[in-house]
């Protein structure tokens, strides 16, 4: 099992609805902090299985304006 963090910038794209027809984009770089674990699961000689997940939390997102302020990130590789 491993178990990682980190901590550095993100670039955000948020997408909002102006009209029924007119959508807007707002590009903002912001802080960002990220935990994550998973495991490794052997499948054969030096191949494995490696699901995973993370969760990131973009400080001072603006949540009434419907930019996201977190997320949840599943993952799953085989190497």
């Amino acid at each position: 099992m491993f178990v990682r963090g980190g901590a550095g910038l993100a670039e955000t794209r948020t997408l909002i609805p102006e009209s029924r027809v007119l959508i807007s984009v707002t590009e903002r770089w912001r802080a960002s902090t990220s935990l994550g674990a998973g495991v490794d699961l052997p499948l054969g000689p030096h191949v494995y299985l490696t699901p995973s997940v993370d969760f990131t939390v973009l400080p001072g997102a603006d949540t009434d304006a419907r930019e996201l302020g977190s997320a949840l990130a599943l993952g799953l590789a085989i190497t």
